[in-house]
């Protein structure tokens, strides 16, 4: 079994969804960390909670799940890498 397939085991899949997501949303906290001189690992990491937190907050609203903080987390998660690249660049 490859590594990929022991992966894909264990971690549910909205979570590994959510965890992109927050990596995606967090991918222009350079740009913005310049804009507006905060930190860019901070910016990162804001970005990816808010994204979290607004998706999790349509899903409660639009009926298709419950709050659920895990995937709060499993979004902020998705900003650390970025935040991991950006520390010392500012």
């Amino acid at each position: 079994m490859s590594l990929f397939m022991k992966i894909a085991a264990v971690v549910p899949h909205d979570k590994a969804l959510h965890f992109g997501l927050g990596y995606v949303c967090a991918l222009p906290s350079f740009a913005i960390s310049k804009l507006t001189g905060y930190p860019a690992w901070a910016v990162s990491l804001t970005l990816a909670t808010a994204a979290g937190i607004l998706k999790d907050l349509r899903d409660l609203v639009t009926g298709k799940g419950t709050f659920d903080p895990w995937d709060i987390a499993a979004t902020a998660l998705g900003g650390v890498p970025q935040a991991i690249n950006l520390y010392g660049l500012d």
